[in-house]
């Protein structure tokens, strides 16, 4: 594992970060053991979320090995629910209460706002966020699918009136370019040539990355083809079917597999290497099944790409 530093914390960021969407608490003991397996291999943060149901086994593992002080803790509020939008002091007070329960903390190292909500004053949200910072319930705030453009906003208000602001974004991004929306209405994307701009504002911010469907919903996973989803749709996600299961990322699926030949690496390896060769700060949300998976992404410390090459994976130049 590789890791990085950010002054919202003092602790080591693990590069890779994983994600605990599917923890669930019939299963506890086993995914337990997943949680060992990915922390004796270097992962020390976790990516979680008042909707996800994984808060109270990441909790019970984190008392249970006495690990609280050598782990950072990503959780996220104020998701849409029924299809109405959360986003104001009541209800992101809820969230990060029952948060903070289920994981059994006194604070949570990084806080995102999940989903953004355009009606609502960017300074309104830095205020309710700050308050939670000065209650000393949360460590760092950031956001989840917030766009660029709405992040500097907040942070031009934060900088005015002396307050922190939003340290981190997580919105989605990957080596495939989200074509349909694969998640909820209002999720953010910064893959792909047309999101240049965004990913842009991150170069010149500073503004780290956290994404998720850092492999676009198991695309990337080396278990998926053109052919297979020709013969046997049902094989992919419905996530996966529904946001990038086109033919521009079906081509650079097939050029990561011709890519990881060239390296002798996998193709989870080249598609998570396009994400850390991006020119800022990025630390990828990866999901695993097992031990295997989550050591076989760990090669991508091992991969260097060109520019030439990520281009050519961005489907930017045929040449290679």
């Amino acid at each position: 594992m590789k890791y990085g530093k950010e002054a919202f914390t003092e602790k080591p960021i693990s590069k890779l970060v994983l994600g605990t969407v599917g923890l669930k608490e019939d299963r506890a003991s086993a995914h337990m053991a997943h949680l060992d397996n990915a922390f004796e291999l270097g992962y020390n943060t976790f990516d979680t979320a008042r909707g996800y149901g994984s808060e109270p086994v990441l909790g019970q593992w984190m008392r249970s090995r006495e690990v609280r002080d050598q782990v950072v803790i990503i959780s996220k509020g104020g998701s849409p629910r029924n299809g109405a939008m959360r986003v104001n002091r009541r209800e992101l007070t809820d969230d990060l209460t029952r948060s903070l329960e289920a994981l059994g903390v006194d604070f949570i190292d990084l806080y995102l706002l999940h989903h953004d909500d355009p009606n609502v004053p960017v300074e309104e949200i830095i205020d309710i966020f700050d308050d939670f910072w000065k209650q000393g319930y949360i460590r760092a705030y950031g956001a989840s699918n917030c766009t660029a453009g709405r992040i500097s906003e907040a942070n031009a208000y934060a900088a005015k009136v002396g307050k922190r602001g939003f340290v981190a974004s997580s919105p989605d991004y990957s080596l495939a370019v989200e074509v349909e929306q694969p998640w909820l209405d209002g999720c953010v994307s910064i893959s792909g040539p047309k999101e240049k701009a965004q990913r842009a504002y991150y170069i010149s911010s500073g503004i780290p990355v956290i994404p998720y469907s850092s492999l676009a919903g198991g695309l990337f996973s080396g278990r998926m083809s053109r052919q297979l989803f020709k013969n046997n749709p049902e094989a992919f996600s419905i996530h996966c079917r529904r946001g990038y299961c086109f033919d521009e990322n079906f081509t650079r699926l097939e050029r990561a597999e011709e890519l990881a030949a060239r390296h002798q690496a996998s193709i989870p390896q080249i598609a998570l290497a396009f994400l850390l060769h991006a020119g800022f700060s990025v630390y990828p949300i990866t999901g695993a099944a097992n031990r295997d998976e989550l050591q076989n992404n760990l090669g991508v410390f091992d991969v260097s790409l060109s520019k030439n090459e990520c281009d050519y994976l961005d489907l930017l130049t045929d040449e290679l």
